[in-house]
């Protein structure tokens, strides 16, 4: 009974740690996840080369230290309610293993979307060309202006000027080519 109150306790301060310190976690998340490569050898044949690489399909680990912490929270509570029940340890274990992997799963859901609304609000330059921007500072003549556009729904802000050099008061304009940060923009 004493080993799921430490392992509850444990869990649930990892859990309240990363909720309050969250750019900690950040720290230890390279430890389950990121760039692995994985050999696997029979004798002197390797029979398999597997590269689990960061890119653009690339989201939180199920692994990750909050599904981790949650799983030994889950584990714990329930070992702990069982045995306090009289259910012997070692039998509270499985159901306890199942609560365990519940909340893991729950955890990661919900990590798997904070990433994924995280990953939809971020966007190349290139991305907005061709997209309708409102001046927000005019445009005077072979210099630049500032337009704003919301897009994948955030606002956005780049500096802007014509491809000819010519002033732009106000108003709506289309982007025609982006230049680093630069909109390059004619009127609509």
């Amino acid at each position: 009974m004493i080993g799921y109150i430490v392992l509850m306790s444990v869990g649930f301060l990892i859990l309240l740690i990363t909720f309050i310190f969250g750019g900690i976690v950040d720290a230890f998340s390279g430890l389950f996840g990121g760039d692995h490569d994985f050999n696997f050898h029979v004798g002197d044949h390797e029979v398999a080369d597997v590269h689990a690489g960061e890119g653009p399909n690339v989201g939180p680990s199920f692994f990750n230290i909050r599904a981790i912490a949650a799983f030994v929270t889950g584990f714990g509570a329930m070992g702990w309610l069982l045995t306090s029940l009289g259910w012997n340890a070692y039998l509270a274990a499985l159901p306890s293993l199942g609560v365990g992997v519940v909340m893991a799963l729950i955890t990661y859901g919900i990590t798997l979307a904070l990433f994924k609304q995280q990953s939809s609000s971020s966007y190349s330059p290139k991305e907005i060309i061709g997209q309708k921007a409102e001046l927000v500072i005019p445009i005077p003549p072979n210099d630049c202006g500032q337009i704003a556009l919301v897009y994948k729904g955030a606002r956005i802000v780049h500096s802007a000027k014509t491809q000819d050099g010519s002033a732009i008061p106000g108003g709506l304009v289309k982007v025609d080519a982006m230049y680093g940060d630069t909109a390059i923009v004619s009127r609509i």
